[in-house]
């Protein structure tokens, strides 16, 4: 599949996969073999962005925006006990 990308013009390959990619990672699966390409695995990308805002909290403060319109805004503490009461059932 990867090779049929390149095809098309992909010049990095995102494994997305939440098991391939972590497995492709612990084995030095970087690069398309013969096409130079490399592979991100998601996972490891995901874990350095929450690294990197971590560590910007620590050194700079920023948070995350507490704007009503904004995308990432904590849902209401109602709709919270919702979902908690749901995955405790859930899990039950």
């Amino acid at each position: 599949m990867a090779r049929e990308l390149i095809q098309d013009g992909a010049d990095v390959i995102v494994n997305a996969c939440g098991l391939s990619g972590p497995a492709l990672s612990l084995n030095d699966y970087a690069k398309i073999p013969g096409a130079n390409v490399p592979v991100v695995d998601a996972t490891t990308a995901a874990l350095k962005l929450a690294e990197l805002l971590a560590d910007l909290h620590k050194s700079l403060g920023l948070k995350k925006t507490m704007l009503s319109t904004g995308f990432y805004q904590t849902p209401p503490e109602e709709v919270l006990e919702e979902a908690r009461r749901r995955l405790k059932k859930a899990l039950a």
